[in-house]
């Protein structure tokens, strides 16, 4: 295990290297938790008034509907902007140099299947939601276990959509069958990415720490201005990462800038190490072996 931990640790170095050459790709999550934070807001300011409140309150199928909006328009935009990244990391990894307007080119002609794909996202997130809701600790328990379960099998869904050019419903068929034979090493690499990122957070809390207990408000703001980029870096890399392993397990490919060794330590098919095993066609346009 702590081989697999450290293997993705090497993975994410590498596409920081990636990253690196296209600083351009941060542009879609940051453009997506402005407009995120926007929807929030307006939500929040409609819905501030005193007389909207109490309607909100006393109208449980109103409360419902706005919640379930909200939960979908925030998915439907983080969904949508990480296909920017999907698509930027897929030309690079093909060898080309992608651009802002190549992702903006993917989202695009991607819309119709993400707005399919977050209508069943947010359908599992509340019917979680009212599982968490039946029984307390019980119900809470049941609703994370499924949740964690329903991330991994849907890992691979928005690259299959993007690249593969298939349907929500196809693309989440595919990538549960794959994540059978892997049960929980998708985890590990989740893992290994969280705890990288809190090492290097504790700059930024130590800062917070003593912004807060001098009362400076610009020390507190350059803290929290740090962890927004490291939070955007982290979500790039982990969105670049996904796009790499892609390419491993269904065309068994592998980049030159990274380590086959490593790849296979985090996605070990019950194939063998070296057969990620059997999905879509094993060959990718752009590349050669």
């Amino acid at each position: 295990m702590f081989y697999r931990i450290s293997a993705t640790f090497s993975l994410m170095g590498t596409c920081w290297r990636v990253l690196r050459k296209d600083k351009e790709i941060l542009f879609f999550p940051l453009l997506s938790s402005i407009i995120c934070l926007s929807i929030l807001f307006a939500f929040g300011y409609h819905f501030s008034a005193e007389n909207r409140i109490s309607e909100l309150r006393n109208n449980e199928v109103l409360s419902i509907v706005v919640g379930i909006s909200l939960l979908y328009s925030i998915t439907f935009i983080v969904a949508l902007f990480n296909v920017g990244v999907i698509a930027c990391a897929n030309i690079r990894l093909q060898g080309g140099n992608p651009g802002v307007g190549d992702g903006f080119k993917a989202m695009f002609s991607s819309l119709l299947s993400v707005m399919g794909w977050v209508i069943i996202v947010t359908t599992v997130g509340v019917v979680l939601n009212l599982i968490a809701k039946r029984s307390k600790n019980l119900g809470r328990f049941i609703a994370d276990l499924l949740g964690t379960a329903w991330e991994i099998a849907s890992f691979f869904v928005l690259p299959l959509i993007v690249i593969e050019k298939i349907s929500p419903l196809s693309a989440l068929k595919d990538s549960s069958s794959k994540i059978k034979d892997t049960w929980g090493e998708h985890l590990t690499s989740n893992f290994s990415f969280g705890i990288i990122f809190f090492v290097c957070a504790i700059p930024g809390i130590v800062v917070l720490y003593f912004g807060i207990a001098k009362i400076n408000y610009i020390v507190i703001g350059i803290a929290i201005a740090f962890f927004i980029l490291l939070a955007l870096v982290n979500s790039t890399l982990e969105t670049i990462f996904r796009v790499v392993l892609y390419y491993y397990v269904y065309h068994n490919f592998v980049h030159d800038e990274f380590n086959e060794k490593a790849l296979e330590e985090c996605y070990a098919s019950k194939n063998g190490p070296n057969d990620p095993g059997t999905g879509l066609p094993r060959t990718s346009p752009g590349f050669t072996r």
